[in-house]
């Protein structure tokens, strides 16, 4: 609900009886209802009036239920903890609202308080005090708040502290009315920590008191600072990695050590890390020694020891956080490229196929390359394929083609094809192909590709030839380019091998013409084809 509609609510509502409550003015509004000021029997209430639209989002059966879980808290007797005084439904003008009545509790919220007062660290430790005994005593009930944040505690003018608004409560190990579907976020987003953000908490005590514990820490964050965590990040998606990622920074010299560590414990990111950090007999403790005069400079010293215990223990925390989430990126690059290069081999395959050929193994070493840039992961590789053919289909020599690939974690690729034909083209003139494979060396290749023997029809076919770049998809959109790639090549290897082929039969009918057919003929490493 926005101001508007809050503003509206007033003016429908201002002067009329409600049960039996006399409505006054708006004194404050929130996602899903205004807040009214009420009168009866001469006492002064606070009467929230629901948004309607809750009741086309949720239903009209769930709007009661929400009503009837929170007035099922009427008269816990929690200090500190508004009180539920009645609820339910009633019609105006042929339309039904829903409401609850709180007493009236007079006094700033903690955001306005923060902002505008100056407060003492004695004021801080008794609202750290009051939350922690608020949440558990709440948890003893099986109940959670789930949005303890600076605008749902009122501070009163005698300087205590009361939570305020009940209306995403849940209760623990049940289905939530408030949850649609149980996958919406409820709440508020700064002061949600990471397993709530994503509803990935732990329905159970132990889950719901790691959130209790980040929503108080991020309480404790804005009395040390005097500012709202994450102050100044956004837009939403800014934020959200953030509350994933950055543990903030918390100093204050006039604060207590103590109190700074158990800030920045209370605001682990791990739930379970949360929970040891922040036992919560520990923590009262703590504050309780906080109430006290310290001891002696020892004690001091063993302070400051522990605050920068505390924040190496969380940077380290985050290094591995960090190592672990490499070492995944890293496997999940593996994965990719190994079925990047068998899509490839099978296009190689198909290609062999339609030509009348057979892959008739990959030669060389070309091992996996992981290579850590500045921004991210990326494997770079070759996948060299030796293909036999037969006279029949035009090809004179067995020949390869070789696919090299650049991908990257996010899916970024690059394929090139080139074809490696032997012969005069290459410089080898070898008829036995064993010699040929003996004799090629990787860095031949790469040298023959980056600088081919000639500059006709060698260039052409030895020049690395980009068949896809862009996001990869194992699909058609991915086989058809490489396809035709090598197909491609294998045409300007056909073609290249025309007038190598009528060079040597001229050669030949010169050697026969000249009558030497009982003389040595040419050295067999000199000619295309052998003579038998």
């Amino acid at each position: 609900m926005d101001k508007t509609k809050a503003s509206s609510y007033e003016s429908l509502f201002k002067g009329k009886q409600i049960v039996k409550w006399i409505v006054g003015k708006l004194i404050g509004y929130g996602k899903s209802a205004a807040v009214l000021r009420a009168e009866a029997e001469g006492k002064i209430y606070a009467i929230k009036i629901f948004d309607t639209e809750l009741d086309e989002r949720f239903g009209h059966e769930i709007q009661l239920k929400r009503i009837e879980q929170e007035i099922g808290l009427k008269g816990h007797g929690i200090p500190n903890l508004i009180d539920i005084v009645d609820g339910g439904q009633f019609v105006q003008e042929g339309q039904t609202y829903h409401y609850i009545v709180m007493p009236f509790v007079e006094g700033k919220d903690l955001k306005q308080f923060i902002q505008s007062e100056t407060y003492a660290q004695e004021f801080i430790v008794q609202t750290l005090r009051t939350l922690v005994d608020v949440t558990e005593k709440l948890l003893e009930r099986s109940v959670v708040h789930r949005d303890i944040k600076p605008e749902n505690i009122v501070v009163t003018a005698s300087g205590d502290i009361v939570l305020m608004d009940l209306g995403v409560l849940k209760l623990v190990g049940t289905r939530s009315f408030t949850d649609e579907e149980q996958k919406q976020f409820v709440g508020t987003l700064r002061n949600a920590p990471p397993e709530f953000l994503f509803r990935d908490e732990h329905d159970t005590l132990d889950g719901w008191r790691a959130v209790n514990l980040y929503q108080i820490g991020a309480i404790l964050h804005d009395l040390i600072m005097k500012r709202e965590l994450f102050a100044g990040v956004s837009p939403y998606t800014q934020l959200v990695l953030a509350i994933k990622e950055t543990n903030p920074e918390i100093a204050n010299p006039g604060i207590d050590g103590r109190l700074i560590t158990l800030a920045r414990n209370l605001l682990a990111k791990d739930w379970k890390k949360r929970l040891e950090y922040g036992a919560v007999a520990k923590v009262r403790d703590m504050l309780s020694s906080l109430l006290t005069p310290q001891a002696d400079t020892a004690e001091k010293y063993k302070q400051e020891i522990a605050e920068l215990t505390s924040k190496h223990r969380s940077s380290m925390d985050e290094i591995r956080s960090i190592t672990t989430s490499m070492e995944q990126r890293k496997k999940k690059l593996q994965s990719m490229a190994y079925e990047l290069n068998e899509f490839v081999q099978k296009r190689v395959e198909e290609v062999a196929r339609v030509i009348g050929a057979k892959i008739g193994g990959v030669f060389g070493n070309f091992p996996f390359s992981i290579d850590k840039t500045a921004h991210q992961l990326e494997a770079v590789w070759n996948a060299p394929f030796r293909l036999e053919s037969d006279m029949e289909h035009g090809f004179l020599r067995p020949f390869f083609v070789i696919a090299k690939m650049r991908l990257d974690v996010e899916g970024n690729c690059q394929i090139g094809v080139s074809a490696i034909f032997c012969g005069p083209i290459l410089g080898h003139n070898f008829n036995n192909f064993d010699e040929v494979l003996a004799d090629l060396s990787v860095e031949l290749i790469h040298q023959r590709i980056a600088d081919p023997v000639s500059k006709s029809t060698a260039e052409s076919l030895l020049r690395f030839k980009t068949v896809f770049e862009g996001i990869v998809s194992l699909d058609e959109a991915l086989a058809v380019p490489v396809e035709e790639g090598i197909k491609e090549l294998c045409i300007a290897g056909l073609k290249a091998w025309s007038p190598l082929v009528e060079m040597e039969l001229r050669r030949l009918r010169e050697y026969a013409l000249n009558g030497r057919t009982s003389l040595h003929p040419p050295n067999d490493r000199t000619l295309l084809f052998p003579i038998t």
